[in-house]
This record gives structure tokens, sequence and C-alpha cells, in this order.
């Protein structure tokens, strides 16, 4: 997702991405003219492939970003 900067408020601004079973969901603000505050959370489980053995298995996430 792009935004350009002049048009991001000085207000807090909610989001919402979800891709398959993972979620990024937040608030963004324009802090000052040249800075930009983000706050957002990773949520949902993802599957990943051992690189050692190649077995499949769920990781769950939970992260704050």
């Amino acid at each position: 997702m792009q935004i350009e900067f002049r048009k991001v408020p000085f207000t807090a601004k909610e989001f919402s991405v979800e891709l398959a079973s993972v979620k990024l969901e937040g608030t963004f603000c324009k802090i000052s003219p040249t800075l930009a505050k983000v706050e957002a959370a990773l949520v949902g489980s993802a599957s990943v492939d051992c690189c050692r053995c190649g077995v499949e298995y769920t990781i769950e996430l939970n992260e704050n970003l």
C-alpha cells in the first residue's frame, strides 16, 4: 500500500490489510511535515517449510510492529 506523503493526515487513521490467513492492522498519522508514525500488529498463521528436512508446519503470528 502506498500513500502520497502529503495526503497522510495529522489525525490517526486506521488501516487493515489481509492476505491468506495473515492480517496487518493498525493506525498511521503524520507527526511532523517529514515524519509519519505507524503502529500496527501482524496477526494470523502461516505455513513454512523446514530448510533442513522439508517438513511443512504452521507458525502463529502475533507481533506488534
